[in-house]
């Protein structure tokens, strides 16, 4: 907060921000010495750039004198060039003081005037926002102000797990086996031990044959099972032996 005096007689047109000249803010009674917020400047040129409108200054700063011709408040923050009364054009009061107090303003007021609805704003850093309706004061907190933006809670749609499916196993497809050989006449075998087999000779004695190797199978009789070398009679074996063909 910075307050400068300046000349209502040779300052009128001294430019004080973009949109703004110190004649916006001379009081009503031609008082020469004008006192002007060098805040209040830039919050009305805030309030001009963001409604992009014309700002009029409907009472700026006023001496003590005018200040009680007109029924103000004899603390006004106008008497100290702090406050501003305004109109936005085509743009009505009560939204200019919801962009106000969104923007952190700390004193906002509401009138309903003779000479149309305005918006008070001053430089004070404590809080204060009231409305004036027909001569009488109604004075808010910042949690019950009509000035205040309602603040939309954004629709919170539940999300649902993400289920990751599991990845389905493949089948294990098992080898169909071969058919194994049968043991048939004319199969072959691979015998791997020495077994005390019957021989083929008229004696029909036993002893112990070198069978180890490859045999066909010449004829399977009782269970008994007559191998050789092509058609040369071997001998007989129960066990031992592994179909190969």
């Amino acid at each position: 907060m910075s307050i400068k005096t300046y000349s209502a007689k040779t300052q009128s047109t001294l430019s004080l921000s973009k949109n703004f000249t110190v004649s916006d803010f001379i009081c009503k009674d031609g008082t020469d010495i004008t006192p002007i917020d060098s805040t209040l400047v830039q919050m009305l040129q805030q309030i001009h750039d963001h409604f992009n409108k014309p700002v009029t200054i409907t009472s700026g700063y006023r001496t003590i004198s005018y200040n009680a011709k007109i029924g103000g408040e004899s603390d006004s923050l106008h008497c100290k060039g702090m406050a501003a009364d305004i109109q936005v054009t085509d743009v009505n009061p009560l939204d200019v003081c919801k962009y106000c107090m969104s923007a952190g303003f700390k004193g906002i007021g509401y009138y309903n005037a003779s000479n149309g609805n305005i918006t008070h704003i001053d430089t004070r850093t404590e809080a204060c926002y009231w409305q004036r309706i027909d001569g009488k004061y109604i004075y808010y907190t910042a949690q019950n102000t009509p000035f205040a933006v309602p603040v939309v809670k954004p629709v919170v749609t539940p999300t649902k797990p993400v289920v990751t499916p599991k990845p389905t196993p493949k089948p294990v497809i098992k080898p169909t086996p071969k058919p194994l050989p049968q043991l048939r006449v004319g199969a072959k075998l691979s015998v791997s031990t020495n077994k005390v087999f019957p021989t083929l000779t008229s004696t029909k004695s036993s002893r112990i044959l070198p069978l180890i190797g490859n045999y066909d199978v010449l004829a399977i009789k009782n269970g008994k099972i007559l191998i050789g070398k092509g058609k040369v009679p071997t001998g007989y074996i129960v066990s031992g032996y592994k179909v190969i063909g």
